[in-house]
């Protein structure tokens, strides 16, 4: 038998209950259609990048290829889509985020070109990080068991991501990609996730072919400049992220 030990009154921040009469909702969603846009409020799906196992440059929602569903769940969004002259979208998205009160948006411009379809967009994202480190100490301790939770070691960094995509063929093969670079701004108080607020690429890029024989091929590279190759520079904010 483990038995884990709780700071007192921090209960709720540790927990998760789901009750046998819990609905979860994927998507619920109404679409207001005119000629050249289309409006949608609600619980939908979205998703960008041209990625099978990852998207990189997708923001909003995280992909685990071990899932055996492999879906992607609906985002509370306002999603305005206008079409443009010659087979071009413009799009913009705006997701609120009730706990800081603040939002995610997206502005994206895709058309087709010769046979290849690609796209261009922006993304403002707000990416929470829990200091562990920092609440892994004595003094923290006493600050949980005074009142604070675990919200007052949660971190707000803003991510300014510019990217690209594409997707077409070459000689029987379909080529893919999708690639972009973030620009994140600290908080005032980062504590000791120093490493966190890190500029970097990020980068995609496949091929696929399904053979007359019914064989289906596909490969694909994925580069995040934001990770680490050395196991010794993994700290603990690294391991508890990988486990949030």
């Amino acid at each position: 038998d483990v038995q884990t030990q709780i700071i007192p009154g921090a209960e709720g921040d540790f927990e998760y209950h789901m009750k046998k009469d819990d609905l979860f909702v994927q998507e619920a969603f109404g679409t207001l259609y005119s000629d050249h846009f289309r409006l949608r409020a609600g619980r939908h799906k979205f998703y960008t990048g041209t990625g099978y196992a990852y998207n990189p440059i997708d923001l909003f929602n995280v992909k685990d290829p071990l899932d055996p569903s492999y879906e992607t769940n609906g985002i509370d969004a306002l999603l305005l889509t206008v079409d443009l002259p010659r087979q071009t979208q413009l799009q913009g998205l705006v997701r609120y985020n009730d706990r800081f009160s603040t939002s995610d948006y997206l502005a994206r411009l895709k058309t087709h070109i010769s046979g290849w379809d690609t796209a261009l967009q922006y993304t403002h994202y707000l990416k929470e990080r829990i200091d562990w480190e920092a609440l892994n100490t004595e003094e923290a301790l006493v600050e949980m068991m005074q009142g604070s939770s675990i919200n007052d070691f949660t971190r707000k960094f803003y991510w300014h991501l510019f990217a690209a995509e594409f997707s077409g063929e070459v000689v029987g093969f379909g080529v893919y990609g999708e690639g972009g670079y973030v620009f994140i701004d600290k908080p005032n108080e980062i504590g000791t996730l120093e490493d966190a607020p890190k500029d970097h690429e990020r980068l995609l890029l496949g091929i696929d072919r399904t053979f007359e024989f019914q064989l289906y091929f596909l490969v694909e590279y994925l580069r995040i400049g934001q990770g680490k190759t050395d196991s010794g520079d993994i700290t603990l904010n690294d391991r508890m992220a990988f486990f949030n």
